[in-house]
């Protein structure tokens, strides 16, 4: 039982939505065995089991906008052991984000990937990026990447 979700557009998150989108959800390159359901901002499994959970964001740091944490949540309470973060310079064009954790799940527990941005921060957003720019720059020769993607694999029975 897996699965692999992504996006391939870029996605503004924030305080007030923090979800992290997979536009690839029902696409024939997303990737969904053994009954997992995808939805645009989820997985949900139907076994209970211990599962490898890895989610990979990428970054584009902004002016004024230099930090990134996202964690997975599973039926809305934020599991520790998958957050993940990073600060990075302005002047970088993208940077990364993943976790790799191993969760016991319930039968349908949903898992969503979430930005954690303080309230009380003044940043107010996270942009996800979809795509590299190789010199010469603006738009003349892009390459498209995945801004996300969400993966699980079933190791074993809870």
């Amino acid at each position: 039982m897996y699965a692999n979700i992504f996006d391939n557009a870029d996605q503004t998150l924030s305080v007030a939505q923090p979800t992290v989108r997979f536009n690839q959800f029902g696409s024939p390159d997303a990737v969904l065995a053994g009954g997992v359901v995808a939805t645009a901002a989820s997985l949900t499994v139907p076994v209970a089991g211990d599962y490898a959970v890895l989610w990979q964001t990428v970054y584009l740091p902004i002016a004024g906008q230099q930090d990134c944490a996202f964690g997975i949540f599973v039926n809305g309470t934020l599991q520790n052991s998958t957050r993940s973060g990073e600060r990075s310079a302005v002047d970088q064009q993208l940077d990364t984000s993943s976790s790799l954790a191993i969760l016991s799940l319930n039968v349908n527990d949903m898992l969503e990937l979430r930005a954690l941005i303080p309230e009380d921060s003044t940043q107010d957003n996270i942009i996800l990026s979809a795509r590299i720019q190789y010199p010469p720059f603006f738009g003349a020769a892009d390459q498209p990447i995945n801004s996300a993607s969400l993966r699980i694999i079933r190791l074993g029975l809870s």
